[in-house]
């Protein structure tokens, strides 16, 4: 809506003057709120009893849909044979591309995760494999979120899921600069390293988000030495592991995009 008759029009529609409406769509007077009384008669123009049924009804907003509910529920035969059979998501295309296609249901609102968690989060199988290999990123700050990461951490047995999930939280309190609850320690960062260790297991890029974790401590310790062995130890390490050089490349890049652009402009 821009002309004035436009306004004109809508005023006789809704018994309020051109000039409220003008307020209410920001085109004059730009702040200034309109009494309860007007925005009910707006609501009642676009089918709602008054501005607090219109105001209940917007915030009470099912969420999750009865659509992602009922798909993240016929989820659980699925669920439970990957509980069952201790599936191997690393080892299967069809896990994975089934995982993935759960993932964006799961992960389309904080409250379908929330769900999803209420419902799966005593089958170590799913929880592990959407939260540390399948994680939403820009979550990594969220109260509801990191509350699930820290429960998952204490209840798997997964060392590899423990170190996962650790430095997501350590990541996301950094990362957001808001959010230190359920961050854990440096030093509990640095045992679930110790107990992925002795599994033997190589898992290219939570080595390079631990090494990234160990970086920002050593920088807001301001121990240069440290941090300057911790980068050197981590990119030997790379060579010897002698991934394929894409690989290798996308390693190095991930862990210079969080070096240059926030550890070492933001601290």
């Amino acid at each position: 809506m821009g002309s004035l008759k436009s306004f004109e029009e809508l005023s006789g529609e809704t018994t309020l003057s051109a000039q409220t409406l003008r307020r209410f769509f920001g085109k004059i007077d730009a702040g200034k709120q309109l009494s309860v009384s007007s925005l009910s008669l707006l609501a009642r123009y676009v089918g709602y009893r008054d501005w607090q049924d219109f105001a209940e009804t917007i915030s009470n907003k099912e969420k999750p849909s009865r659509a992602d509910k009922t798909f993240i529920e016929n989820m659980a035969v699925f669920f439970n044979n990957g509980e069952r059979h201790n599936l191997d998501y690393h080892q299967s295309t069809l896990t994975v591309d089934t995982l993935n296609d759960c993932a964006k249901v799961i992960y389309a609102e904080k409250e379908n995760l929330q769900y999803f968690y209420k419902l799966y989060g005593n089958n170590n199988w799913v929880s592990n494999c959407i939260l540390a290999w399948l994680p939403k990123y820009n979550y990594f700050g969220n109260d509801r979120f990191r509350e699930i990461l820290a429960d998952r951490i204490r209840k798997t047995a997964s060392t590899k899921t423990r170190l996962a999930l650790s430095n997501f939280l350590y990541l996301g309190s950094f990362l957001s600069q808001q959010n230190d609850d359920f961050t854990p320690t440096t030093t509990e960062v640095e045992q679930c390293y110790a107990d992925y260790l002795r599994t033997g297991l190589y898992m290219p890029y939570h080595e390079m988000r631990y090494a990234t974790v160990m970086l920002i401590d050593a920088k807001k310790n301001d121990d240069k030495h440290r941090f300057n062995a911790i980068l050197s130890n981590y990119l030997s390490d790379l060579k010897i592991r002698e991934l394929p050089t894409y690989h290798e490349q996308e390693m190095i890049v991930f862990l210079a995009n969080t070096v240059l652009l926030k550890v070492l402009n933001r601290m």
